[in-house]
């Protein structure tokens, strides 16, 4: 959003800038050059602002008049402003404003960002990399431990270098080095425990803007995925008080498959590959929405649109950033993209393979684990080759049957919930701590997830007519989808392995994502109740020749 818009919401300086516009005919887009410009103006042109003076003074409460001519500001963000600029002008700006924001960063974090970007645009830019680089001024992997401050400092170096203009930034040598540097504290930090849910998402968008260097979370073909070794699980809910009746009853269901699903969710850069390369408007990919009447040659159009597009909705930030799960996506927009990713991954994953969604038990194994669980997660980039692979070393899984991916407690720093205080998508990484016994990431929060599961009561259908009709992907738009593992907006039960919410296919929302990165769950993220993830399937492989399935769909049984 242009510094004016956010600007422009604080009555004392929306009547600046009216005045300022008036003047000069326009308003400058950077917030530390419309300050200083408000500032010249007040100071330069006293007799022509002696009206508004007396306005803002008499009618708004806004100046203080203290004896003849003197003024202070109540309004603290031209008190920030004006001490920046003293704070710009010491002989030892650099160590004194790093050690100022370090010692009580509350106070001065606004001081410290307008100060850098008031010495870059008052040619001092050496000055103001020189105070960055003082706030951050070792590798985070160096030989001495980071302290306590360090890890909420990176974050706000991140967002002094977009004070100061990253084209001013990487024009200069120590300006590149320090970039890099703080993109490195940026990436570990937003999965680190030192920093809170806030903090971390906050490290999350601030590396967006900067340049994420992770290649598996802004390239599709560098997706990474985690393998899910074949074997029972308890799907449903029993004995929890949060359960929904279409959660119950609980049952021991088997997959004879193993399967790759995605790490993260699928991504804005991502899906934005996907629709950059003509994908909204490739009838290949588009059959069930265009039986439906969803799409055409000039793109798609579901309930919430207005026109058809070609791209997702936007809503700015930081839903739209490039790090975080894609949002505003219907079930036929995942659909879309799962093919299109598979022609896109051709050669790179085993001939036979598909990508596509998920499907509610394979999404629920996937969150919760298995009977037995693995000695050692197994993930792997797309780069590195998806293999059908030999079953792992397993143990048995000692909470086969808990309530979210970590354990049988909600936990506010292990998933984006109400309770996590963000109130907006997070970067995909900033909840490490609540991957599920595979390494899978934010099946819990941030954004729902599609599957290609209609909605249907359980016991869910093991095999035959009624498995192919709950999986039907051709079945009308009025038959509604399941979304699962909740968003950033819900409670802690909406959050759990069990939970299902079912919703329209051509509907979308600015929280859901899938699995995949921002779409349905192929483990792509979608930021709304529909989203979902995608797995990548081996099919049907039998795990012993006494229990040889059917060929793939028919690679569910109960057990017991």
């Amino acid at each position: 959003m242009p510094a004016h818009d956010l600007l422009a919401e604080r009555p004392l300086l929306l009547t600046i800038m009216a005045q300022l516009h008036a003047f000069t005919g326009q308003l400058p887009e950077d917030r530390t050059q419309l300050y200083t410009e408000a500032v010249q103006f007040l100071n330069n042109d006293w007799n022509k602002a002696g009206v508004f003076i007396d306005y803002i003074r008499e009618r708004a409460g806004l100046l203080i008049r203290h004896k003849t001519e003197a003024y202070t500001f109540p309004h603290r963000t031209f008190q920030e402003f004006l001490a920046a600029c003293h704070l710009a002008s010491l002989p030892d700006y650099a160590s004194e404003a790093a050690r100022l924001v370090r010692a009580e960063p509350d106070r001065w974090r606004e001081v410290f960002l307008l100060a850098a970007g008031y010495s870059a645009r008052i040619n001092l830019l050496g000055q103001a990399l020189n105070a960055v680089n003082a706030l951050c001024p070792f590798e985070p992997d160096a030989p001495r431990s980071a302290a306590p401050a360090d890890w909420p400092a990176a974050p706000l170096a991140g967002m002094a270098l977009l004070e100061i203009g990253l084209v001013g930034v990487q024009r200069e040598p120590v300006g590149q080095a320090v970039q890099q540097r703080v993109q490195r504290w940026l990436q570990i930090g937003m999965r680190h425990d030192a920093l809170t849910p806030r903090e971390r998402a906050e490290a999350g968008a601030v590396l967006a803007r900067l340049g994420d260097p992770r290649d598996e979370v802004l390239f599709s073909a560098a997706m990474e995925f985690c393998y899910v070794p074949a074997g029972p699980f308890w799907m449903g809910s029993q004995d929890d008080p949060d359960a929904q009746n279409i959660e119950q009853p609980q049952e021991k269901l088997e997959i004879f498959y193993g399967y790759w699903i995605g790490r993260y969710p699928v991504t804005n850069a991502q899906f934005g590959e996907f629709a950059a390369a003509g994908g909204y408007r490739e009838a290949r990919y588009w059959g069930e929405a265009r039986a439906a009447g969803y799409w055409n040659s000039d793109g798609y159009k579901g309930w919430r649109d207005y026109e058809r597009r070609q791209t997702p909705s936007n809503f700015g930030e930081p839903r739209n950033l490039p790090n975080h799960p894609v949002v505003e996506v219907s079930w036929y927009e995942g659909l879309a993209y799962t093919r299109w990713l598979q022609e896109w991954l051709t050669g790179q994953i085993p001939a036979g393979w598909r990508v596509r969604l998920p499907n509610e038990p394979e999404w629920e194994k996937a969150a919760r684990g298995g009977v037995e669980m693995p000695a050692q997660k197994l993930l792997r980039l797309v780069t590195e080759g998806l293999t059908d692979e030999r079953a792992p070393t397993m143990h048995p899984n000692l909470q086969e049957r808990q309530r979210y991916p970590w354990g049988n407690e909600p936990d506010a720093n292990r998933a984006n919930y109400d309770e996590s205080g963000i109130g907006a998508t997070s970067a995909v990484g900033c909840f490490a701590g609540g991957a599920s016994v595979y390494g899978v990431e934010e099946l819990s929060g941030n954004v729902w997830e599609w599957t290609r599961s209609l909605y249907g009561e359980y016991p869910y259908p093991m095999s035959g007519a009624e498995r192919d009709k709950r999986e039907n992907l051709a079945a009308g738009s009025s038959d509604l989808r399941i979304i699962r593992g909740g968003a950033y907006y819900v409670n802690r039960t909406h959050v759990r392995c069990a939970r299902r919410y079912r919703y329209y296919p051509d509907y979308w929302d600015n929280n859901w994502r899938f699995s995949g990165g921002g779409v349905p769950m192929m483990t792509l993220a979608s930021d709304s109740p529909c989203a979902g993830w995608l797995p990548l399937e081996s099919p049907g492989k039998p795990r012993s020749p006494s229990t040889a399935p059917a060929p793939y769909p028919a690679g569910l049984r109960k057990v017991g």
